[in-house]
């Protein structure tokens, strides 16, 4: 069994390469020690990630961590996503729903570069790129028709996705 490799009090390497949608495309992920996206997770963790985890002494689950191209293409994530960096997580917190978390998130007043409140599922947190400064752009992911199809919607600040979709 391989050694984990910490990146914070809380949270380790392992957890940032896990992919259902990887293992059913027979894909394994796997990062580098010392590489830079492995030098970015450990940014996202220690500046970010795991602050939040200390102010709700919870547990924080990543659903989502790193995606290669191929895999963000395949989960029809955005060509300009931070997860393709390694500078991005989805995150769930038992107990709280996603709204909360972001709102904690937000009192912090951790340096993020992108926290959305996506569809009431999950909190998306990034990080700005090691040394440039946070841009705090805070997002509500949501679906809503055009044209007959569901499609996604952004809207700027946190909100209910209820008040969103009525």
């Amino acid at each position: 069994m391989k050694e984990r490799i910490q990146l914070s009090e809380n949270f380790f390497l392992d957890e940032f390469t896990m992919s259902q949608t990887a293992s059913r495309l027979g894909q394994v992920l796997e990062i580098e020690p010392g590489s830079e996206l492995h030098r970015n997770i450990e940014h996202l963790c220690v500046t970010v990630l795991q602050p939040l985890r200390g102010a709700l002494n919870r547990s924080v689950h990543v659903t989502s961590g790193w995606r290669p191209e191929w895999l963000n293409l395949a989960l029809h994530g955005s060509d300009t996503s931070d997860h393709i960096l390694a500078l991005a997580a989805d995150i769930v917190v038992p107990g709280l729903r996603p709204l909360a978390v972001c709102e904690i998130a937000l009192e912090l007043n951790l340096p993020f570069k992108q926290l959305i409140h996506e569809f009431e599922e999950w909190t998306h947190l990034s990080a700005p790129p090691i040394g440039k400064p946070p841009i705090r752009e805070v997002l509500t992911a949501y679906k809503r028709r055009v044209h007959g199809r569901l499609r996604t919607a952004y809207a700027q600040g946190l909100h209910s996705i209820e008040t969103l979709t009525a």
